[in-house]
């Protein structure tokens, strides 16, 4: 599918950093930086800029569109945050995360078709408060469908079971004016101005730390909204399951069928399963699933040789880098003697006044990374050894370091999606939940500790944010 002439484009951006510039706000920070939608609608737009930013993400409140943007990915260059839910409730959790200046593209509001929302149609007066209260960098705000502003507006809406419009409903826009927006971030707006030939309205933001545009966009290494092999710190795993539960395939899912954040792949092969259930939405969405199917079908035909060969190569290079790793596992644990391991591993780290100290410690450190991992291991080792020695490692930090090398390598590491041992995982996943006091657990985290663990976590819990606050 062609992007459509209204989608936000690179060239677009270019003439607003431009103008942005010639009216004394540096953009320099912007370029490559984080990129943040509202409205993701089917992915054209923040797929298309995927080249072109270090971060991304894109917002959706209609599952249908959630699920055919997902479609789109294998077009991405880089990995893309898909979030379902509401924009303003999704923007509470990811500004304050956000780790550097940001270009948001606010694009929520209800526009017919077949898009969601349309018992609050107009959400940008919320985003714009979100945004001047949580996100603290420098932002340049780019607003969508200004010959909409200060009127009622009619739209044709489309139910996507049948494909027919089911009649025309009004969106009141008139307490929607550009003095009305800028007025609900005004205390850190350096500017604002309207692009009739792009029909968008522009708002430009200070940080609110004093910091500059120009400052260079960071990775935020604890962010939450990462996929669950991301928490691991070994990066061998952290690899392999860059997309797990959100956009590999290989779903750490212990009960919910879809999560609220999924995060793409470049490269993943357009699945057959993701086209069959939007398909299956309805007429609409049939046509949609046709399209996304063909376009993909003709670019492997168009690069299908130097795809293939691309595909063996790594292939080739994953089960050499394999062999030489499974041949440096000294000991082999069974699945029922790792996972029995893990289940003393847990039990041990939760104990409360060990998770206490480990919590005042991490708080002591002020986010300083080598107090972190020192507190972390002089409380962890004591714990660990003996367990170590009861599964037949040595009792010593070398010890530890052999052992979880064992299990990744055995479970995880170099496993095909298929193969992957979900359950092993998941507490492999909640054990580094357990020793990072300042780690937001991901969801699936979360389920497994409320369901397994319900008490202990909650005490847990109230462990952690009662030594937050002493912190802070």
């Amino acid at each position: 599918m062609a992007d459509p002439s209204w989608a936000l484009t690179w060239s677009n951006l270019q003439e607003i950093f431009g103008e942005c510039e010639q009216r004394g706000f540096p953009c320099a920070g912007f370029r490559h930086g984080i990129f943040i939608e509202t409205g993701t609608f089917l992915g054209q737009t923040v797929v298309a800029l995927s080249p072109h930013f270090t971060e991304l993400h894109t917002i959706e409140l209609s599952r249908q569109c959630f699920e055919a943007a997902k479609l789109f990915a294998w077009k991405a260059a880089r990995p893309i945050h898909y979030h379902l839910g509401h924009s303003a409730r999704v923007l509470e959790t990811i500004l304050p995360k956000v780790s550097g200046p940001a270009v948001l593209y606010l694009d929520a509001h209800w526009s017919g078709s077949v898009t969601k929302g349309l018992g609050d149609e107009i959400p940008l007066t919320k985003e714009l408060s979100l945004v001047s209260e949580l996100l603290p960098h420098a932002s340049l705000v780019i607003i969508d469908d200004l010959d909409l502003f200060a009127k009622i507006n009619s739209f044709e809406a489309i139910d996507g079971g049948t494909g027919l419009a089911t009649g025309h409903h009004s969106a009141d826009w008139r307490s929607i004016t550009c003095d009305s927006l800028q007025m609900s971030c005004s205390r850190r707006a350096h500017g604002c101005f309207q692009l009739p030939m792009q029909n968008r309205f522009i708002i430009m933001l200070h940080p609110c730390g004093g910091r500059s545009a120009e400052e260079p966009a960071a990775i935020d290494t604890k962010q939450v909204d990462r996929p669950m092999g991301a928490f691991c710190q070994d990066l061998v795993l952290r690899s392999m399951y860059a997309g797990a539960s959100t956009g590999g395939g290989a779903a750490l899912d212990v009960s919910a069928p879809t999560n609220s954040v999924w995060i793409s792949m470049p490269g993943k092969a357009l699945q057959s399963e993701g086209i069959e259930n939007v398909r299956a939405q309805g007429r609409w969405w049939r046509h949609i699933a046709d399209a996304i199917e063909k376009e993909y079908s003709n670019t492997l035909g168009h690069a299908s040789s130097n795809f293939k060969n691309l595909q063996d190569r790594m292939q080739e290079e994953r089960t050499k880098t394999a062999k030489l790793c499974q041949k440096s596992v000294e000991k082999t644990l069974t699945r029922d003697q790792c996972m029995a391991l893990h289940d003393d591993l847990i039990q041990a780290f939760l104990n409360m006044p060990f998770q206490k100290k480990l919590a005042a410690a991490w708080a002591a450190a002020k986010g300083d990374a080598a107090k972190e991992q020192k507190c972390k291991r002089e409380l962890c080792l004591p714990l660990q050894l003996p367990i170590m020695e009861k599964y037949g490692f040595e009792r010593s930090e070398k010890g530890v370091f052999k052992c979880l090398w064992s299990v990744r390598t055995t479970f995880f590491n170099f496993k095909t999606e298929e193969d992957v041992d979900h359950e092993i995982m998941i507490r492999a996943v909640f054990l580094d939940f357990l020793v990072s006091p300042g780690r937001d657990p991901h969801p699936n985290v979360v389920q497994f500790a409320i369901s397994t663990f319900p008490n202990e976590y909650a005490v847990l819990s109230e462990i952690r944010e009662q030594a937050l606050s002493k912190s802070s």
